[in-house]
């Protein structure tokens, strides 16, 4: 029961069968998409020590 529309290796690697991938022609789209995911993490991360901080009695300090 092989529901994959690539019966062989050959196909695979030919370029026809690249339609079936959303960005196959477009790498730029995939490092724009790689960059955004990088910026939400890291954002996420910054924000979130920021936060840490404010929940912090600092005259014990």
């Amino acid at each position: 029961m092989n529901s994959s529309p690539i019966q062989s290796w050959e196909q695979f690697t030919s370029r026809d069968t690249g339609a079936i991938y959303t960005f196959f022609d477009s790498p730029w789209v995939i490092k724009g998409i790689c960059f955004l995911v990088l910026a939400a993490v890291v954002w996420f991360i910054v924000a979130s020590y920021r936060f840490e901080g404010r929940g912090r009695d600092r005259s014990d300090s």
